[in-house]
């Protein structure tokens, strides 16, 4: 009983500070891993302070923590704080602004810099992070692709095609619909899937995909291409390569799969969505390529949806940090076939 007093007066003291927008006791990602919220007293150099604490854990590590602080009459609205070390797990800093943004099916807490311009996302889900990762791969990938030793230049009716679906994969015409399986290293899921017994390697281009035959080896355990790898251009003349940017909001794991040039591509095909006319050469040469590409006359009446402004501002975070995202070592290109 006096247990249960003692939560009833904590959830009690939250709300006479003001209506919290997140909940005690929910889960939220980054796509890196999964938090679980506390509501907590903590004694800071303000004094004692209300604030909802994040415990984050992952398969292969764990330990991960931040506190947020809520901003006095400002529902929604928090400051990112944390220890004596003042590390966050995040793209951000102690004291960066988070918003709690529930919008357009968005349910979301966005981080964001001085200047305002988001830096990091978590999003509300109950799902395990093995599954996040596993639905986060697919996003990049699901499509249909066609087999092409030409370079793209036969119609795709002469070529053959690969179907991934969010549940299954059907590697050419004719072929078996098999359950989308993705390998896992080290307790993460890999960009790997195993079809007929074999093992396939799947590297995101800016025209499709490469794919590549692998398999497990060393000690250690990791992928061996195998074999000469052939490329997959996109097949959905409605879509770009990169739809997935106007239709779902993208953590940091998915975008650090690109390095800094596809970035930049990436953020601008959301712009030619809309029709934006471009001035910088090389960009007017891929999007003119491109048979869904209908330039418009305005510019300025361009208006982007929320999920769009969003991956746009968490692409320029990327872009703008020094290093680069630390997965990506260089832009795949097609394979060239003699």
């Amino acid at each position: 009983m006096k247990y249960i007093f003692s939560i009833t007066l904590l959830l009690l003291s939250f709300l006479a500070a003001g209506a919290q927008s997140v909940k005690n006791e929910t889960s939220w990602t980054d796509g890196d891993a999964t938090y679980h919220t506390e509501y907590r007293t903590l004694n800071t150099e303000r004094g004692q302070e209300n604030v909802i604490f994040f415990y984050g854990m992952s398969p292969h590590e764990g330990g991960f923590e931040f506190v947020l602080r809520p901003v006095p009459g400002k529902t929604g609205e928090y400051t990112l704080y944390a220890d004596e070390s003042d590390y966050v797990p995040l793209n951000g800093n102690v004291g960066d602004r988070v918003q709690h943004l529930q919008k357009d099916g968005i349910n979301a807490l966005i981080v964001r810099n001085e200047k305002g311009t988001a830096t990091d996302v978590l999003v509300r889900d109950n799902k395990s992070i093995i599954r996040i990762w596993e639905r986060d791969l697919t996003s990049i990938f699901a499509g249909q692709y066609r087999i092409d030793p030409t370079g793209g230049k036969k119609p795709a009716k002469d070529c053959d095609l690969w179907t991934i679906t969010n549940e299954t994969v059907t590697p050419g015409r004719g072929a078996t619909e098999t359950p989308l399986y993705y390998e896992q290293l080290w307790d993460y899921p890999q960009n790997v899937l195993r079809i007929d017994g074999k093992l396939w390697q799947l590297m995101p281009t800016v025209f499709g995909m490469n794919v590549y035959p692998v398999r497990i080896v060393g000690e250690d355990e990791d992928f061996e291409r195998i074999g000469e790898g052939r490329s997959m251009y996109w097949n959905n003349n409605a879509k770009g390569r990169f739809h997935f940017l106007s239709e779902r909001l993208c953590n940091l794991p998915i975008l650090m799969k690109f390095d800094k040039p596809t970035l930049r591509l990436m953020r601008n095909e959301i712009m030619a969505r809309h029709g934006y006319v471009f001035s910088s050469p090389d960009l007017i040469n891929h999007f003119s390529k491109q048979p869904w590409y209908k330039p418009g006359t305005d510019n300025s009446a361009i208006r982007l949806s929320t999920i769009e402004q969003l991956n746009v501002e968490l692409i320029q975070a990327l872009e703008a940090k020094e290093e680069g995202p630390e997965s990506a070592a260089k832009t795949e290109q097609p394979i060239i076939t003699k």
